[in-house]
């Protein structure tokens, strides 16, 4: 739910604790979301959906410029493909942008700006030429 709140401001919310409804609010800072948060569990089943069994590996370039290191095996995908990606493709912009240097920028970006069911084009640099290819948003 988070991730499709504001920069800054704040979210009311309601809960019920044994019977008793609570309500309050949490006031958000500019630049709250900031950081990587690749680390915590939930993400990697969306890693693993979108880009591969292990992190994207940054490379030293200008721009961007992410390694894809592996992916799950066909069978693990079945009928819901919601990549067009190979191992060793290195993405180097999606839906226009070439600014997401980290695996971190890349997952915020897809979570906090696309839905679930979107396309989105992505570029790699796949056997020395760039190839147009896209992602799916599980």
């Amino acid at each position: 739910m988070l991730h499709h709140a504001k920069d800054s401001g704040s979210i009311r919310f309601e809960l019920d604790r044994s019977g008793k409804r609570l309500e309050g609010s949490i006031a958000f800072t500019s630049g709250w979301r900031k950081g990587d948060f690749t680390w915590r569990e939930w993400t990697w089943g969306l890693r693993h959906r979108l880009a591969g069994t292990e992190e994207l590996e940054p490379l030293p370039e200008k721009g961007m410029a992410l390694r894809v290191k592996a992916l799950p095996p066909d069978w693990v995908w079945g009928r819901n493909t919601a990549t067009g990606l190979q191992p060793g493709d290195v993405l180097v912009e999606l839906d226009g942008r070439r600014d997401l240097l980290t695996e971190a920028d890349f997952l915020a970006y897809l979570m906090q700006e696309k839905r679930p069911g979107q396309v989105v084009a992505v570029h790699v640099r796949r056997g020395g030429k760039v190839v147009r290819t896209h992602i799916k948003i599980p």
